[in-house]
């Protein structure tokens, strides 16, 4: 079979080709087209044969990939920059740790852990040790944290000891009765709810379901309401409304005033049930922006109690108001998530409802 010469030979200018497509095109290739074609082989470092099937797919031809021993070399130097890198940053830990245990030893009762997140916080330098300025800061800290937390406890046993004083087998009786037709005014999810937001008020944090642990916990709270059963005498959906209610208006008898009406709708208005779902059916925002449109004018005792959690009806005392005021305060501070203008006024709230009992 004959087939066509070459105009040039394959020792000439012409490059090795990379498909038999470039090597036909090569062959009537003029002169200038090859000195074009060699000098973008040149410039992108690829045989010409590589420039022609690039041109003839429309693509850009990519430079040359260096070789494998070049690719390895660049690979390893980035990886010793990083173990460089890693290592670094591991002494520069350490040093800063060996410097807050050294500022611990100087501190009886404090932790370098303590004193790590105090510079972090502080926006300290951490690469020096605390000057006795900053030392004193730190002490001052822990003491007012501990203070904070001894008041926190002695409050939170006051209102238990105040709510195992309210909760008298008589009180437990009505409210057991007041609950039994509640499953027709409600649901499980606003009754559920209702007894989830009075775990907090006696120690019983964390908790965000009804559960079996839930109930236990609560007897051992007041041991006489295992007396009453909540497993029978209606569905299990009933039962666990009627229970739900019964824990969230016991856990409540502490800033409760009186005795539990005997009718159901008047129970869940004294203990405030109304007021808690209509609180539930609009977000946190929401609240406060209608709450701040109310307070602008004249306010009344309803809004006031509304903010401090009290009960819409019942007579209140300056002992429950001060609880209130106590329990509600420490969800709005600002350290704790709040804003100063919360604060503000729960504040004028309380000193309203007090004036109001004094006038």
């Amino acid at each position: 079979m004959n087939t066509m010469p070459s105009k040039r030979s394959a020792g000439a200018r012409f490059g090795p080709s990379d498909s038999p497509g470039a090597r036909r095109l090569e062959v009537w290739l003029q002169p200038r087209t090859i000195e074009l074609l060699d000098t973008l082989a040149q410039q992108w470092g690829v045989a010409r044969g590589k420039v022609i099937d690039q041109l003839l797919t429309g693509c850009s031809a990519s430079p040359a990939q260096p070789p494998r021993a070049e690719r390895h070399a660049a690979k390893q130097d980035r990886l010793d920059r990083s173990e460089f890198y890693d290592r670094d940053a591991a002494r520069l830990q350490a040093r800063r740790w060996e410097i807050c245990r050294k500022d611990a030893s100087d501190l009886p009762g404090v932790t370098a852990k303590q004193i790590n997140i105090f510079k972090i916080e502080q926006k300290m330098n951490r690469d020096q040790p605390l000057s006795d300025a900053g030392k004193q800061a730190l002490l001052d800290l822990i003491e007012h944290h501990r203070r904070q937390v001894q008041e926190e406890a002695a409050l939170l046993a006051e209102h238990i000891q105040r709510m195992k004083q309210r909760a008298t087998p008589d009180r437990l009786r009505a409210i057991d009765g007041a609950v039994e037709s509640a499953p027709q005014m409600t649901t499980r999810d606003a009754a559920a709810r209702f007894l989830l937001t009075a775990l907090a008020t006696v120690g019983l944090n964390g908790q965000d379901r009804i559960d079996e642990r839930i109930w236990s916990e609560l007897e051992d709270l007041i041991p006489y309401a295992k007396v009453f059963d909540f497993t029978s005498g209606g569905s299990p959906e009933d039962n666990v409304i009627r229970r739900c209610l019964f824990w969230g208006v016991a856990l409540r008898l502490a800033t409760l005033e009186g005795d539990p009406p005997q009718d159901t709708a008047e129970c869940l208005a004294w203990c405030g049930f109304a007021v808690h779902q209509s609180e539930q059916a609009r977000n946190t925002a929401q609240w406060w922006s209608e709450l701040t449109d109310r307070m602008a004018g004249r306010p009344g005792s309803e809004a006031d109690r509304r903010l401090l959690g009290l009960p819409a009806e019942g007579n209140l005392t300056v002992q429950t108001i001060k609880a209130a005021y106590k329990l509600t305060a420490r969800k709005a501070h600002p350290d704790l998530g709040g804003t100063a203008e919360q604060m503000t006024q729960i504040i004028q709230a309380k000193d309203r409802l007090i004036q109001a009992l004094e006038q």
